[in-house]
């Protein structure tokens, strides 16, 4: 069974579609929110909470502690925990004492596995 994966995203759809469609991954994603298709932006929960609702939309029921955005800055972070969803940090942009309130934080998405998530999820609730 395929994974439902979202994009919320700060970009604007061409261009977010431009680097999905460029790395030959577009169609890996069930739904993409990008800027100005929610009122308030990051670090507002409103793009998560939409891309959220879109997969719920499309695949039916998801755990939402069973959801995981993957951010690299503190407004997308604030943004995914806002929307009720686990969080990991990746040190891309800012360093790991930037990424505050990430349950999980990794040198770069080659760092990340599924085990990591799947152990993440399993957790059950948000930690402290």
């Amino acid at each position: 069974d395929a994974v439902p994966i979202a994009i919320a995203s700060g970009a604007l759809r061409h261009e977010i579609l431009e680097i999905l469609e460029g790395a030959g991954i577009a169609d890996l994603f069930s739904t993409i929110v990008s800027s100005g298709d929610t009122p308030e932006s990051k670090p507002s929960p409103a793009p998560y909470r939409l891309a959220y609702e879109r997969l719920v939309e499309a695949t039916g029921p998801i755990d939402p502690r069973r959801c995981v955005a993957i951010e690299d800055s503190a407004w997308g972070i604030q943004s995914a925990i806002g929307a009720g969803l686990r969080c990991v940090g990746v040190t891309n942009s800012y360093a790991a004492d930037q990424l505050t309130g990430a349950e999980l934080i990794v040198g770069g998405l080659h760092n990340l596995s599924l085990s990591a998530l799947d152990q993440l999820c399993a957790g059950g609730g948000r930690r402290p």
